[in-house]
């Protein structure tokens, strides 16, 4: 689905754009004639009566509701769909490997788990599934480097000799 994205926005602007160009003139021309010609581009006051003469409760309303609320859910649902794991060759002649693309590029699935979404276990043959699980990560206050032990002896001398 996000392959649609860009499409999508690019309709949205082409019509966003249209609607504006289509304004614009109507505006010119509604000042050019002093408000006594009629609408020059689209039927504009048919529409603004029908707008102040159809209540928020009518059918039309509700199915038109109905619909947008339902293309917004589908869309949203689509995007929070996690992306696939694929296998790539990134190498000619090379064993695939299990990737995902991100907004970067290509970045490599570790072997540790099984990818999220994937449907079994990998092939025998591909290096992920030999491959040991790793420990996990130490906790962040084991992987802080040691302190120095101060201000070394040949630093005060020479402070001291100043």
């Amino acid at each position: 689905m996000r392959l649609l994205n860009r499409p999508l926005a690019l309709l949205l602007v082409g019509a966003l754009a249209a609607a504006s160009i289509i304004v614009i003139i109507e505006v010119i021309s509604f000042a050019l004639h002093s408000g006594h010609s009629g609408p020059a581009v689209v039927p504009w006051p048919t529409w603004y009566h029908w707008a102040r003469t159809t209540r928020w409760d009518a059918e039309v309303i509700r199915v038109w509701s109905a619909i947008l609320i339902a293309i917004g859910v589908l869309l949203t649902g689509s995007e929070l769909k996690p992306r696939r794991v694929t296998r790539h060759q990134l190498r000619p002649g090379g064993e695939p490997t299990q990737t995902r693309l991100t907004g970067h590029g290509l970045a490599p699935v570790p072997c540790a788990r099984p990818p999220p979404g994937s449907r079994g276990s990998p092939p025998p043959t591909s290096p992920c599934a030999a491959a040991p699980r790793s420990p996990p990560p130490p906790p962040p206050a084991a992987r802080t480097p040691p302190r120095s032990p101060g201000p070394s002896p040949r630093r005060c001398a020479a402070a001291a000799t100043t």
